[in-house]
């Protein structure tokens, strides 16, 4: 009888030391919920430009490289080891370039980029807390175009225009969170936007912007372990 009960008391502490050991191990993260974040990175302004109505019509490739700074926000959902989301982003940039055509009469441009925006969906595989993700949407790009031509007599006042350009989104990237509500990303976007044009009598110019973002990120997510 003695033996039995030792046996039951040792079953039961065993039993509650098990159950006190499963409690202590943390349960896989859940990305479901909503974050914000600020992001920082360099961006490489490319593509094409080209000047014409003039004596020597001029084709650009140009390309200028800045620092971009902003921040975004979005909001998960997972499933199993899948995740879907949506995340908006706003980010300064200071980028610029210029070109000239040879001869006269002939014309200048130039073109600055202030900002960019994107509106994207996000997709992705969670390995715990390691995401890692493809994502996709729309992209806006403010731009302040100029022409200025030139000739031998009097010269056309230059002319400049800023508008906010439409175009596409695509990029990848990776996710750690490193505490329950804090994650670090780093990632990579390509936008190519629609082209744009600008006339200064007899002179116009033509731009086919394309923009590659490469930055890291920090984000707080509002929800802990996928529980608002």
């Amino acid at each position: 009888m003695k033996n039995t009960l030792l046996a039951a008391v040792s079953v039961l502490a065993l039993s509650a030391a098990s159950a006190h050991a499963a409690d202590m191990i943390d349960p896989l993260f859940d990305w479901t919920g909503p974050y914000l974040g600020a992001n920082a990175g360099v961006a490489f302004l490319d593509g094409d430009a080209s000047i014409t109505g003039v004596a020597a019509p001029t084709n650009f490739n140009f390309n200028d490289t800045g620092f971009t700074f902003g921040g975004q926000a979005g909001y998960n959902w997972q499933h199993d080891v899948w995740v879907l989301g949506v995340e908006g982003d706003f980010n300064y940039l200071d980028v610029n370039e210029s070109g000239t055509t040879a001869g006269l009469p002939g014309a200048s441009f130039s073109l600055d980029v202030d900002w960019f925006a994107t509106i994207r969906a996000r997709a992705g595989y969670a390995d715990d807390r390691t995401l890692y993700y493809a994502t996709g949407g729309l992209a806006l790009m403010d731009v302040d175009l100029s022409v200025t031509p030139t000739a031998a007599a009097a010269v056309p006042p230059p002319a400049s225009d800023s508008d906010v350009l439409l175009g596409f989104a695509i990029g990848a990237g990776i996710e750690h969170s490193f505490s329950p509500q804090w994650s670090a990303k780093v990632e990579y976007l390509y936008m190519n936007f629609e082209s744009d044009s600008l006339a200064a009598a007899p002179a116009s110019a033509r731009i086919e912007p394309e923009l590659h973002v490469v930055r890291a990120g920090i984000n707080y997510h509002f929800c802990t372990g996928g529980l608002c």
